[in-house]
């Protein structure tokens, strides 16, 4: 049989560094996300090389871990759905996914790793308290801003809801931007843990939604 998700790009390690520049165009031009990485990233011209690298290792880590699609091959779109048994980044599995890359490149700089280590921590300590159950994590999901409008972030996005319902599992995910609460709500997503994080001056929220029975 076939199901939507045959119809979209599963991804491959070649394609990662043009899909972690992708999505850095998507995420650099989101309000809080930019918020976010100007504090993480205080030199500008350093963050969005920095963001592209932690994108880039967000990505490898779901493709060799979990699954990550595309809507073509001209990657217009792109998520990454990683099962609940592998969320925990052990040293082996960030080894493969390339945290010396990221080490190397801003890693040496103590005070960017206290701040990533604040909201890793946070995300980390919520999930083991709140995500104690299979389902399917979503991290991250982006269309590039020339193509957004057009419903490709919808289909990433049904097409693997739509596989969850048959299996009967809840995806799981995080949040700082205001305005994709509102978007993961049209899903049926639900807020089940909100908190600030002080040092960013950002919200961060928990949703989950749980498999529709029809």
């Amino acid at each position: 049989m076939t199901h939507e998700l045959d119809k979209l790009v599963r991804l491959t390690e070649d394609q990662i560094i043009p899909a972690a520049k992708m999505l850095t165009r998507a995420f650099i031009e989101e309000p809080s996300f930019n918020i976010f990485y100007s504090w993480a990233f205080p030199e500008e011209e350093t963050r969005e090389e920095f963001l592209e690298i932690s994108l880039e290792f967000r990505i490898k880590y779901g493709v060799l871990f979990g699954e990550v699609y595309a809507n073509s091959p001209n990657i217009e779109g792109l998520a990454v759905w990683i099962p609940s048994n592998k969320v925990k980044m052990t040293i082996i599995r960030a080894l493969r996914a390339g945290a010396m890359k990221i080490y190397s490149s801003f890693g040496k700089d103590k005070e960017i790793r206290k701040k990533m280590s604040i909201v890793s921590n946070l995300e980390d300590k919520l999930h083991k308290r709140l995500g104690n159950f299979p389902h399917w994590y979503l991290a991250p999901i982006g269309v590039d801003p020339i193509h957004q409008g057009k419903g490709y972030a919808s289909i990433l996005m049904r097409s693997m809801l739509n596989r969850l319902d048959r299996e009967q599992l809840p995806c799981y995910l995080e949040t700082l931007s205001p305005r994709n609460v509102e978007i993961y709500e049209h899903y049926n997503f639900e807020i089940i843990h909100e908190t600030i994080i002080p040092e960013a001056e950002l919200t961060h929220w928990v949703m989950l939604r749980k498999p529709n029975k029809d």
